[in-house]
């Protein structure tokens, strides 16, 4: 015995809840969002189930439909969240969520781990590739080129600087020397001894801090102190030498002493960033790499096809796009992101429902789909042919009551028992029931509805409010 609906009763819950959301997305106009957002919806079901799998193929189809079923979920924020009709859509599709997590997740305490660990390494791909998008977008590499290119020629500056600089240089070169050369040393491992005996040099050139004298150390600070206070006194002196000074000066501006050892500093913090990501990488594999990559592969595929598209000329204006490339790779990655957040939201609801004993062992998600189903029903009421929101209400009871007893069957006489004959006797009876009340409500309606004087409309939202109340009230006291 598990927890787990049987087979019949989520099947039939998961379709009347896609039909009442397909309804309530045509009847706002906005069709094809409902249809993306639905199916968007169905596929992060079917993929968080697979997130579950011991096979690693199947884990990482899973974190790929994840992404990709997110992105279709979220697919309305393109053209406006707050727009009526979209909100609508939104909320519908997060309804059929909630209850294809029940219909083919099942086990939501297993779930919520994978889709945490799925969220988090995914969101490290997909935040990273969107900060970069935005820093690109706000402009960071033409500023940058521009801070370099108004940097003053070696000739202005004054020969002390120069001088002062490249001290500073070779300091930097030796002293991260004695960093790179342990670090090159773990890299290759046991190898030749002229790879050894190179490193040996490179380590007899590097030093540490502590082995650098002091006195060197006042002496610099003097420098510092005389560039701060007569910048160009040193260049007088140099003048008054009418030979040697004037090649020392030449041989300070002309770059031939600054840029071999900038070239060589590159190259060895080149080494030190090296390790810091090939550290920070396998700490983020640890402590399998294949489950991490699986669980990363959404984030990954989403961001490589993002910039892969951006990046081809013209491949943005054939979608109809005009923003700019890096905008999009920086947009795309955040609306998945988003997405993974949202499903790691509404397992959250879920979650809480079950700690709270408030719904059913196994029933969790119809709860929670059948609330965000009225509360579609509720935001296009203003909008839409009045039978249609009444309809939307009654097949959210209908997903709760069948999803309900489908769990209850479940945990009695087990998912896999044949109750097929009496589950379809009750889905059709609340079919029924449904239809009566939507016939009645109509009716009402119309009969009662022109009869009634206008009244305040806080006052009609206070009688709408405490309905509601008693109907949720009327329903805890039926599950007691």
């Amino acid at each position: 015995m598990t927890d787990h609906a049987t087979r019949f009763g989520r099947r039939v819950a998961l379709a009347v809840a896609v039909v009442a959301a397909l309804g309530l997305g045509a009847a706002v106009g906005s069709p094809l969002s409902a249809l993306v957002g639905v199916g968007g919806a169905l596929l992060v079901a079917r993929s968080a189930a697979a997130l579950g799998s011991d096979a690693t193929a199947i884990r990482t189809a899973g974190s790929l439909g994840l992404a990709v079923g997110g992105l279709a979920l979220l697919w309305p924020l393109g053209y406006g969240l707050f727009e009526g009709g979209l909100a609508v859509t939104v909320c519908v599709s997060l309804a059929v969520l909630a209850v294809g997590v029940d219909a083919v997740a099942g086990d939501v305490t297993a779930l919520g781990r994978h889709l945490f660990r799925t969220t988090v390494h995914s969101g490290i791909v997909l935040f990273l590739v969107a900060m970069v998008g935005l820093l690109v977008t706000a402009g960071l590499v033409p500023a940058t080129g521009r801070a370099v290119a108004a940097v003053l020629p070696l000739s202005a500056w004054p020969s002390l600087a120069l001088l002062v600089a490249l001290q500073l240089q070779a300091l930097a070169v030796v002293l991260a020397l004695d960093l790179a050369t342990a670090i090159l040393e773990s890299w290759v491992g046991d190898t030749t001894d002229r790879v050894e005996g190179v490193l040996a040099d490179l380590a007899d050139l590097g030093v540490s801090v502590t082995d650098v004298s002091r006195r060197y150390w006042w002496a610099l600070a003097g420098q510092l102190l005389l560039l701060s206070l007569v910048p160009r006194q040193f260049d007088a002196a140099l003048a008054a030498l009418p030979v040697l000074g004037e090649a020392v000066r030449v041989a300070l501006a002309s770059g031939v002493l600054h840029l071999p050892l900038a070239a060589v500093a590159c190259l060895v913090l080149a080494v030190l960033a090296a390790e810091v990501g090939r550290r920070l990488l396998a700490e983020w594999l640890a402590p399998s790499p294949p489950h991490t990559l699986a669980y990363a592969a959404g984030g990954v595929a989403v961001s490589l096809v993002t910039v892969v598209v951006a990046a081809v000329p013209g491949a943005l204006a054939r979608f109809g796009v005009a923003v700019a490339p890096p905008a999009v790779a920086a947009v795309v990655p955040l609306v998945v992101l988003a997405a993974l957040v949202a499903v790691l939201l509404v397992y959250g609801a879920m979650a809480v429902l079950v700690r709270l004993r408030s719904v059913p062992d196994g029933a969790p998600g119809f709860a929670l789909g059948a609330a965000l189903l009225v509360g579609g029903a509720l935001l296009a009421a203003r909008t839409v042919f009045p039978p249609v929101a009444f309809a939307a209400v009654a097949a959210a009871f209908v997903v709760w009551d069948v999803g309900a007893t489908a769990a209850d069957l479940g945990r009695t006489v087990g998912p896999d028992a044949p109750t097929q004959r009496g589950e379809f006797v009750h889905a059709a009876a609340s079919v029924l029931v449904g239809a009566v009340a939507v016939g009645l409500a109509w009716v009402a309606l119309f009969a009662v509805g022109p009869l009634t004087a206008a009244i305040p409309r806080w006052r009609a939202t206070l009688s709408l409010a405490l309905a509601l109340g008693a109907l949720v009230a009327f329903g805890l006291a039926l599950s007691d």
